[in-house]
């Protein structure tokens, strides 16, 4: 099987991805901590440790949710095979 078909992979790739953009768009915003995310958020900040963590599923809306409150917009895109080819090729330069 494909890992790119497998949609427990997908997931967890887009869950992954997602949490190192937050890491860096705090690095970028000068948030010192997931404490003090959680309190720019308005989010419990267990709540945001799990996700941070990786230890719970969560929703688009979150995901949404995150991105807006850091300044960010959020871009989730299906591509076509021949358009993932493109990516992965120039990924590997």
């Amino acid at each position: 099987m494909i890992l790119d078909h497998d949609k427990e992979f997908v997931a967890l790739s887009v869950r992954s991805q997602f949490i190192e953009d937050v890491y860096a768009a705090m690095e970028y915003l000068g948030i010192k901590s997931k404490k003090e995310l959680a309190r720019k958020l308005g989010i419990p900040a267990r709540r945001l440790t799990e996700i941070m963590a990786d230890e719970v599923d969560f929703t688009i809306e979150e995901m949404a949710e995150i991105s807006a409150g850091l300044g960010f917009y959020l871009h989730l895109r299906m591509i076509s095979p021949e358009q993932r080819l493109i990516v992965t090729e120039a990924s590997d330069d």
